[in-house]
């Protein structure tokens, strides 16, 4: 459990801190990229570091790219916003602090509909800590804190495989980067046509 608290640190101190390129370029998306996985890489120092979880140090790498994945979704979409970043950023932040408290705060409603599997389920899966949990291979609605302060762990529940988490992730990165990136796309593609016209003007005064 203590690798999901470090890594829930890490996600939310990097939300909150990791500096964002100046405009919304895709220059801006590889320098997030760098950012991220540089959060990652101190993640990864902190669990070496701490003597309760360094010896399960290998088990942690498909937990790292699930963090690496996250933090990008997380941020990218605030890189795409080109004016008001810093409330983007904050939205950002609020809405995965509201995410990863869904199975508690979401937890009554499963119960009250019924323990609908559909819905249960879906609660679980939209907590992005479901996602890290996933990548240990625990259930931690088990766990002592969730268990007492979650009805979600004792219904039926079952979780969202990593790959799929994987696959969302980088659908989310990938749509999002292509938005962070439209405006360079936009300058190729006036700097072609400028080039054209004056190719084209040419051969008509010739």
């Amino acid at each position: 459990m203590i690798l999901l608290v470090y890594a829930g640190t890490a996600c939310f101190s990097a939300l909150l801190f990791v500096p964002l390129g100046p405009d919304d370029s895709t220059h801006g998306v590889l320098v997030l990229w760098r950012r991220c996985a540089a959060v990652v890489l101190i993640f990864m120092i902190a669990v070496w570091a701490d003597s309760q979880t360094r010896a399960v140090i290998g088990q942690t790498l498909p937990l790292a790219l699930m963090l690496f994945l996250l933090l990008m979704a997380a941020l990218a979409p605030v890189l795409a916003v080109r004016a008001r970043r810093t409330e983007a950023r904050q939205i950002a932040f609020a809405v995965l602090a509201i995410l990863f408290a869904a199975p508690v705060w979401l937890g009554p409603l499963a119960e009250q509909t019924g323990n609908y599997p559909g819905l249960t389920n879906w609660i679980i899966g939209a907590s992005p800590l479901s996602a890290l949990a996933v990548s240990l291979d625990i259930d931690y609605l088990w766990t002592g804190w969730f268990y007492k302060h979650s009805i979600v762990g004792s219904l039926r529940h079952e979780y969202v495989s990593w790959s799929t988490y994987v696959f969302i992730f980088t659908i989310m990165i990938g749509g999002f980067a292509i938005g962070a990136g439209k405006t360079d796309f936009r300058r190729i593609r006036d700097s072609f046509d400028r080039i054209l016209k004056i190719i084209t003007n040419r051969v008509t005064v010739l």
